[in-house]
């Protein structure tokens, strides 16, 4: 068993010989033991809470999640969410901010604003970084190579969906226990930056079967390649994307032995050997190889180990994991008039 608070013992007099007043730190040990002896005193020691190993480990990453200065931990109650956040607007966007960072952005834009002409716009502010623990949710887990992408539905092409993702309340009672205040948090968030025309805010927050409204995080999967690939490399890319031949490459076990044999080689931020599924995905996979990058989750098991992209399915969904990421907001609709365009607000995981 783990103790992690200490019980204390405490001192009180069993008769009115109160033989322990005034004692000094020299002689409490000898003052204390001859008490005892003389059943002059006794002992009323508080019992510590007791805890399991694996209770412990939860507590320790529960305090390492507070102690931590690159995030926020939703769950923190000596955080006041108005006070320690704001949010900015940037490029007919919001975005969430520290306040001090929202405090030096301005600052920066009333100097640029003094002479536009010679000053250099300043850059957007660095965003917040939120953080909590929660469970994925089975059912509207989306993360995987194709995500929730239909090319019969969606509007635009695979490279510009979202990976997305719900989260519940975890497993695990530790965090169990701080999935309202971190509910509670998010909504605060969301109302501060919510626009003051009495539309619906959209996106953030979706009902789930079990009529539970969940947060919805998504992660932007491919981004454009700045950097294209040696052409000697496209060609042999091709060569394994041809639709016909795609099949006899799926698995992972044949991709494993590929690239033991050097027919192509492969990382975490390329398109080859992306494993999708359906017909109109591969083809829309084989036009991006030469402009896209995979973005990937920075997904770790328990003991540090990377989940690849090819697992995600198997290992995220239905898991209790720790969450960072950052919230926007901005208008959707036609026209000029904002009174008629839609609120959404987004969090986006960071990577």
């Amino acid at each position: 068993m783990t103790h992690l608070f200490k019980g204390q013992p405490t001192i009180k007099p069993a008769n009115n010989n109160n033989i322990i007043d005034n004692v000094t730190a020299e002689n409490a040990n000898a003052t204390l033991d001859a008490a005892i002896a003389a059943k002059d005193v006794e002992l009323d020691i508080a019992v510590p809470k007791q805890y399991s190993y694996w209770e412990g480990k939860m507590l320790d990453l529960q305090q390492g999640l507070m102690d931590d200065d690159r995030a926020i931990y939703l769950a923190d109650l000596t955080i006041d969410i108005c006070q320690r956040f704001e949010w900015v607007c940037f490029n007919k966007s919001s975005i969430l901010c520290i306040k001090e960072v929202a405090t030096a952005y301005h600052e920066e834009v009333k100097e640029y604003k003094k002479d536009p002409a010679d000053n250099t716009p300043p850059d957007a502010p660095a965003l917040a970084i939120l953080c909590g623990v929660y469970c994925i949710d089975k059912e509207y887990f989306f993360m995987g190579p194709e995500k929730n992408w239909n090319p019969y539905k969606d509007f635009g092409g695979l490279e510009g969906s979202k990976a997305t993702c719900l989260l519940s309340k975890a497993a695990e009672s530790i965090f169990a226990n701080d999935f309202y205040l971190q509910d509670k948090n998010v909504c605060t968030l969301v109302e501060m930056g919510h626009s003051d025309n009495g539309h619906k805010l959209n996106g953030i927050f979706v009902d789930s079967p079990d009529n539970h409204n969940l947060l919805k995080i998504h992660h932007v999967l491919f981004e454009v390649n700045v950097t294209p690939l040696h052409q000697s490399h496209l060609l042999t890319i091709a060569a394994l994307y041809k639709l016909d031949e795609y099949e006899k490459i799926v698995t992972e076990e044949k991709l494993v032995a590929n690239r033991a044999n050097n027919l192509f080689i492969t990382n975490e931020k390329s398109l080859e050997g992306w494993l999708v599924r359906r017909q109109q995905a591969k083809r829309a996979i084989k036009s991006m190889l030469t402009k896209y990058k995979v973005v990937a989750l920075s997904a770790f098991e328990m003991m540090g180990a990377k989940i690849r992209s090819t697992k995600y399915n198997a290992a995220l969904k239905g898991t209790n994991a720790q969450f960072h990421f950052m919230m926007a907001h901005w208008k959707i609709g036609k026209g000029d008039d904002r009174q008629l365009l839609a609120d959404t607000c987004c969090g986006s995981d960071k990577h």
